[in-house]
């Protein structure tokens, strides 16, 4: 999430990115501010300090798996899934 923040730092500064997360630990890390995992809460802190940095109005939201539709494409069946080796 960081990463994907950084590489899109123009864009995003002064505004407003609210993020859909499918996986329950960040959404409370963010939510909390921290986590018990310490790896978890550094990188929240560094997401925090990026978002102040370029005034951004931040969040992350839970979604579901099923609802996300970030999931859609790689929970898809392909052709090279299919074949038998």
């Amino acid at each position: 999430m960081l990463k994907a923040l950084l590489s899109v730092k123009h864009e995003v500064k002064n505004k407003r990115v609210y993020i859909y997360c499918d996986y329950q630990a960040v959404v409370c890390a963010w939510n909390n501010q921290g986590a018990k995992d310490l790896k978890r809460t550094l990188v929240m802190k560094d997401i925090f300090e990026f978002t102040v940095n370029e005034i951004i109005d931040f969040g992350i939201q839970f979604i579901s798996s099923v609802d996300n539709p970030a999931d859609s494409e790689s929970r898809r069946d392909t052709l090279s899934d299919s074949n038998v080796v």
